[in-house]
């Protein structure tokens, strides 16, 4: 059900931020998945050119986190991780350095950046 306030969402598609940001030389990757529930849209932005998924984030459980990472593996993305942090008054439970990103996840995050510019 839809809260009074509400406003559909307008603007890109998921597509052409990809298109967009790529022409730009950056790469994207889908931010808290495990919170959007939109993993219907995950295999086409794959195929359309998304670089990575969060999996690691902090309102991400270790099991939402293990789902994640391995669709991120199928798909051949790299899993990004993040916070989610908007300041000290922000409604989520995120801390300033509360979620980090394993080495592994960050070189391969490094190296996907890295051939976008080529």
């Amino acid at each position: 059900m839809k809260a009074p306030g509400f406003v559909p969402r307008c603007g890109a598609s998921p597509f052409d931020a990809i298109r967009v940001v790529h022409e730009a030389g950056g790469i994207i990757s889908m931010a808290h998945p495990g919170l959007t529930r939109r993993d219907d849209l995950i295999p086409a932005m794959a195929a359309a050119g998304l670089d990575a998924l969060e999996a690691r984030h902090s309102d991400h459980d270790e099991a939402t986190e293990t789902h994640y990472r391995a669709l991120a593996a199928e798909l051949g993305l790299v899993a990004t991780a993040g916070s989610d942090f908007h300041g000290d008054s922000s409604h989520r439970a995120a801390r300033l350095g509360g979620v980090t990103m394993p080495s592994a996840d960050f070189l391969a995050f490094w190296h996907a950046a890295e051939r976008r510019r080529q």
